[in-house]
């Protein structure tokens, strides 16, 4: 058994994935109640993290020389998108929630009250049977097992504009295709023809992919390129440079 020579790289990039998924757990009903102790919760957050850390490591990188400032932007990122992902589960419970509020004071059990031990607040008694309810099925159905699912494909996507605010222009597939239709692995050499010249938005690219064998695929994509703005942040190669030569 190989064990992995730790870097400084590598411990940056598990602190990275260890907070966005710490920061779901904290949401997600259950796992992120009051009752639940601290040192649970913690090592469930390191554990969960452990075993997405070898799926994700690469996406999960920071960049090279990255310098105190950015390493903080991308952790104050990461945190931000597990409390959204985490909130929409707690979204759901919540409506649940007032929807047994409602149903309590339409049959008159609205003086009937027990304590939440998740918020220790007063609640109706149909709240609160309808959320242990709501908690058995999310358990049932294995609903956690999507949101851990939701952490790693995360790290799968990243949204145009957060390209095009780096200089890189966004390419989609035409309707029906992709890398597993086209037969396309990632390793092939790509010419992409029309994007320095006359590039517009939402324009159609020819693109070239060339293996190792000398076989060559073309197909269509359209670059998602969709406002004026991003069209002059992508030709000054990223927001930050188009921002610099602004002051200029």
């Amino acid at each position: 058994m190989n064990i992995p020579l730790l870097t400084p790289e590598l411990i940056e990039a598990f602190i990275i994935v260890f907070i966005r998924v710490s920061a779901m757990i904290l949401m997600v009903p259950i796992f992120g109640e009051r009752r639940v102790p601290f040192m649970v919760t913690w090592g469930l957050s390191l554990l969960i993290s452990s075993l997405l850390f070898p799926l994700v490591e690469k996406q999960a990188a920071p960049a090279v020389d990255l310098d105190f400032l950015s390493f903080a932007l991308r952790i104050g990122g990461e945190l931000a998108i597990g409390v959204i992902i985490g909130f929409a589960a707690r979204f759901i419970f919540a409506g649940i929630q007032v929807a047994g509020e409602l149903i309590g004071v339409q049959i008159g059990f609205s003086i009937a009250n027990v304590i939440d031990p998740a918020s220790n607040q007063q609640v109706s008694l149909i709240t609160e049977i309808q959320y242990m309810l709501a908690l058995l099925l999310f358990l049932t159905v294995d609903a956690h097992h999507i949101f851990i699912a939701a952490i790693a494909e995360s790290y799968e996507r990243i949204h145009r504009s957060n390209l095009i605010g780096m200089g890189v222009a966004p390419l989609q597939f035409k309707a029906g295709e992709s890398l597993q239709s086209l037969g396309l692995t990632g390793f092939e050499t790509y010419e992409i023809t029309g994007i320095s010249d006359g590039l517009a938005l939402r324009k159609d690219l020819t693109v070239k992919a060339r293996s190792d064998d000398g076989k060559t695929k073309e197909f269509k994509v359209t670059c998602r390129i969709e406002t004026p703005a991003e069209l002059d942040y992508y030709r000054h190669g990223g927001i930050l440079e188009y921002v610099l030569r602004q002051l200029a």
